[in-house]
């Protein structure tokens, strides 16, 4: 069954327009009387005596006009059709880290919900439109009425909630209707957001203050040891006081490394450590409490785990051709890659000199010089170069064969005009080099590597020199500490749902269709009138 409700009620007194246009159609049209020198031109009418006691019948018009008003006190008061009629609250509940905080043995979200449902038995309120802040397009209805389903339903709804992985907002300001907000207030934007999203009820929840959280480990090859990798694991004290765990970094199910930790509140320590890369397939960091003190109330932020993949730690390269010795002792230094036989798989190609054989994946192809010669002008990087361009190379160190035509594509630099290093994309990347690799003033240079290994990088798209995993969080996210929110909404719009019909544009062109309607009605009545011979035998006496 259908209901209507007032968006703003206090336009409803002007109802009282009504019976005073019908008064005025009622009496407002008295009889008048003419003093006229003589009654022979109505001799033939009939004197009805009666009309100068009885008021004339009440003007139809009236129907019309009192419409037009109705019509247009019911849009400036807001009128609103919704189905059933039931009472809604819109309840938006924070779903950032710091709500799956335990407290007396539940989460701040399952207490957020008791403080719900008790909030709405006390309003009467039973249908609960339920969001979240991070995902605020996902709404479930529950309807508490008539059978406990609606209680389980909200209570799963509760349980599959995630932290959020950002603390994105929804936009401001929300739809019309009646919201909420479930929150421990740990958000730093959350007053702003409440304020210009018009929040109307706000239920707080949470009272513990500390906790402790990693919130970054990391991985890299080790640049000294190439078959190692260093580590990196960062811990926070977000609490008021000072706090004391016991930090293990564990390898599969062997535990690796082990350290005491005391943190003063609001600050930060760095631990770190040394594995072999062999051994890695997925590393640990974990925080437990020492055996004076209670478990940490956020448990979800005492651990992180990556799962580095063994393969991007030695990416197989082929080779086809005969490649000189520095470039072979170029690539054997270069961690992360590895040179494999033709018969094996392998996810880059170098060749050296020759024509370029049917190959797919990212290839490097370094031309062969005939007639090599050095460079005269300065070397010049273009844009496309991106990273590269960052390597300086002096002109002396360069020979190339100004006859080589097989550099073709974007250009990614050059010496006057000639290509040295070239891209082409499709089908597949192609590198081609037009630079002599066996030239010793190039290849005694400590920036020779460095080409090889941009290169190598350049047409894979992957970062070999630094390699570095990580995985990790926004330290804020770990502060549990709650505050109070406040309302500053001080009108108290109605409780139904603004997702109901909303019949204004169809009652304004009513009202301008009945304004029409009256006005052109009148306008001919106007001309009928005045048309009117003065003889008319309908005229009565007074």
């Amino acid at each position: 069954m259908a209901a209507l409700d007032w968006l703003n009620p206090l336009w409803l007194p002007g109802l009282v327009l009504l019976p005073l246009i019908w008064w005025l159609h009622r009496f407002g049209n008295r009889p008048r009387q003419q003093a006229v020198s003589s009654v022979i031109p109505w001799r033939n009418s009939v004197l009805n005596t009666g009309l100068a006691t009885r008021y004339s019948p009440t003007d139809p018009k009236w129907l019309v006009r009192a419409l037009i008003v109705l019509t247009l006190i019911s849009v400036l008061a807001g009128l609103r059709f919704h189905d059933g009629g039931k009472p809604t609250i819109h309840a938006w509940f924070d779903d950032s880290l710091s709500m799956h905080t335990q407290e007396n043995g539940i989460t701040r979200l399952q207490l957020g919900g008791k403080r719900l449902l008790e909030a709405l038995e006390n309003q009467g309120v039973k249908l609960v439109v339920l969001h979240t802040l991070s995902q605020p397009g996902n709404r479930t209805t529950i309807d508490f009425a008539g059978s406990p389903e609606g209680r389980q339903r909200f209570n799963t709804w509760l349980t599959n909630i995630q932290p959020a992985v950002d603390r994105s907002l929804p936009a401001a300001p929300l739809k019309k209707g009646k919201h909420w907000l479930i929150t421990d207030g740990t958000g730093a934007d959350l007053q702003h957001w409440v304020e210009r999203a018009g929040v109307q009820q706000i239920l707080s929840v949470g009272e513990y203050r500390e906790n402790m959280a990693i919130y970054r480990l990391s991985i890299r090859r080790s640049l000294s040891r190439p078959k190692w990798a260093d580590g990196m694991v960062m811990i926070t004290n977000q609490g008021t006081a000072n706090a004391e765990r016991q930090l293990q970094i564990q390898v599969g199910d062997h535990k690796l490394h082990s350290w005491s930790l005391n943190l003063p509140p609001h600050t930060e320590i760095i631990r770190r450590f040394q594995l072999p890369l062999a051994s890695i397939r997925s590393v640990e960091a974990k925080l437990l409490p020492v055996v004076s003190e209670i478990d940490d109330p956020l448990a979800l932020d005492d651990t992180l785990i990556l799962k580095p993949i063994t393969a991007v730690w030695a990416v197989p390269v082929r080779m086809i051709g005969i490649c000189p010795k520095p470039l072979l002792t170029a690539l054997q230094a270069i961690p992360g890659f590895r040179i494999v036989g033709p018969e094996q798989g392998s996810r880059l190609t170098i060749i050296c000199g020759g024509p370029r054989p049917p190959v797919d994946g990212p290839t490097v192809w370094f031309h062969t010089p005939v007639n090599p010669r050095l460079s005269v002008e300065a070397p010049h990087w273009h844009g496309p170069a991106t990273a590269l361009s960052d390597l300086a190379l002096q002109p002396r160190w360069l020979q190339a064969d100004p006859a080589v035509q097989g550099a073709v594509g974007t250009t990614l630099l050059s010496t006057g005009k000639i290509t040295l290093i070239a891209l082409r994309r499709s089908p597949g990347p192609l590198l081609q080099v037009n630079l002599a690799i066996d030239f010793p003033v190039l290849t005694r240079r400590p920036e020779f590597p460095v080409l090889v290994a941009g290169l190598l990088e350049y047409v894979t798209g992957e970062e070999r020199l630094d390699q570095r995993q990580i995985v990790e969080r926004d330290p804020l996210d770990s502060r549990i500490i709650p505050k109070q929110l406040h309302s500053t909404t001080t009108a108290q719009p109605s409780a139904f749902s603004p997702t109901g019909w909303d019949p204004t544009l169809w009652l304004i062109g009513l009202a301008i269709g009945l304004l029409l309607y009256d006005t052109l009605r009148e306008w001919i009545r106007s001309g009928i009138r005045y048309s009117t011979p003065a003889g008319n035998s309908d005229d009565q006496i007074a």
